[in-house]
């Protein structure tokens, strides 16, 4: 009777490791690479649902509504003329988000519907407003809902944004006091934008459009050397 003995020899073992490790080196940079792009995409995803909704409530409204773009990200609200830069919009999201009463929130409705910074509100036009109110007026209780609402997308830290409108020569990285407002008409219409989400070397790029606010364009980009690794 033979002893046989069943197993691998150590060539065989050798060569078994050494395709374990190149199907490893393969797969582990297509991982990050999936990965990366789930990441940059998330507030692409966030801005385009942010997008859908403000042009909605533009067009049901008949008001202009706005998404204000900065380097903590992004926030959908109406469009107000009383402030004119980064400071005065940071100061006035603060306001908006404080709990108010109602007296509160019709000042700083008639506020926000004109006049600079700082100007006091017509005392006549918030107690009309206020009368309005309690006598149960539909169309006073869409406005003091219409200027309190806002919607805020935070920014994660390790993706930088860029924004390339219609018009402009090259992209604007949003940064440090970098501030741009996009408005939508009760039309419905708004200007041309594409927004590209930076994760490392690689980026995730989408393009609006103007008339219907939908995506005309997206791509996701990734380094050639980040490929053949």
């Amino acid at each position: 009777m033979f002893d046989r003995r069943e197993g691998f020899t150590l060539i065989e073992l050798v060569i078994a490791l050494m395709i374990i490790v190149v199907l490893v080196s393969v797969a582990i940079p297509a991982m990050q690479g999936v990965s990366d792009e789930r990441s940059a995409r998330k507030p692409i995803d966030a801005l385009a649902e942010m997008v859908q909704e403000v042009r909605r409530r533009a067009m049901l409204e008949q008001e202009a509504y706005q998404i204000v773009f900065d380097a903590d990200g992004f926030y959908a609200l109406r469009y107000f003329n009383a402030y004119r830069n980064r400071d005065d919009f940071k100061q006035l999201l603060i306001e908006m988000q404080k709990p108010q009463d109602t007296q509160g929130v019709a000042k700083d409705t008639v506020e926000r519907s004109g006049g600079p910074v700082g100007t006091s509100p017509s005392e006549g036009a918030v107690q009309n407003l206020l009368t309005e109110l309690k006598a149960g007026q539909p169309e006073a209780k869409t406005v003091m809902r219409r200027d309190t609402w806002l919607k805020t997308y935070r920014k994660p830290v390790e993706i930088e944004l860029t924004l390339l409108f219609w018009g402009d020569p090259k992209w604007n990285k949003v940064e440090n006091d970098y501030f741009r407002r996009w408005v939508f008409q009760p039309t419905g219409l708004c200007n041309p934008l594409q927004v590209r989400a930076e994760q490392g070397d690689g980026f995730f790029e989408i393009q609006f459009d103007p008339l219907t606010g939908e995506v005309l364009h997206e791509k996701y980009h990734v380094p050639p050397e980040e490929k053949d690794q």
